[in-house]
């Protein structure tokens, strides 16, 4: 872990799933990661903790500012693929372990959320306050799963979510 300490010391509201993101990880070990959504909070640090542990990464966007951002990362271990249409995106066709769930717009997570419940073994959602800026209704997708845990820490919460593994 000590590796990753100068990402998770310095933790604030845009990257307060690092810990809940960590931790999934680490329960898993192996098998895809899949993280919707690139950003300055979670594409480094994903990266860095891929390659470390030989796991691949796929980082997918319906921004093409976000993947050309964050292209010069692109490796066989690491794909960075923009997602024009999410409906779309085969998530069947990988493997995943952990799922990071942080893409835009907001209110797609819980869809995409739905047709992840039963695929990865953790998802990790990001903005997860009942109130605030985002209420991104995730209080729909509750029920799809059998583990919980919420993270609350911050003014932008984190949860994960399994039907797979007790978090």
């Amino acid at each position: 872990m000590n590796e990753f300490n100068k990402y998770l010391k310095n933790i604030s509201g845009w990257n307060s799933h690092l810990p809940l993101l960590f931790n999934s990880l680490e329960l898993t070990k192996t098998e895809d990661v899949v993280e919707l959504g690139c950003g300055e909070g979670s594409t480094l640090f994903l990266h860095e903790y891929c390659l470390k542990n030989n796991r691949q990464l796929y980082s997918l966007d319906s921004n093409e500012d976000w993947v050309k951002k964050f292209k010069h990362l692109e490796s066989p271990m690491h794909i960075i693929q923009h997602v024009p249409d999410w409906d779309k995106f085969d998530f069947a066709r990988l493997k995943i372990a952990v799922a990071l769930v942080d893409h835009a717009p907001g209110e797609r997570r819980i869809i995409d959320i739905e047709r992840l419940a039963n695929l990865a073994k953790i998802l990790v959602l990001h903005d997860t306050e009942p109130v605030g800026a985002g209420d991104y209704k995730f209080q729909k997708i509750w029920h799809l799963f059998k583990y919980r845990k919420d993270d609350s820490m911050f003014l932008a919460w984190t949860t994960a979510v399994s039907n797979f593994i007790e978090l």
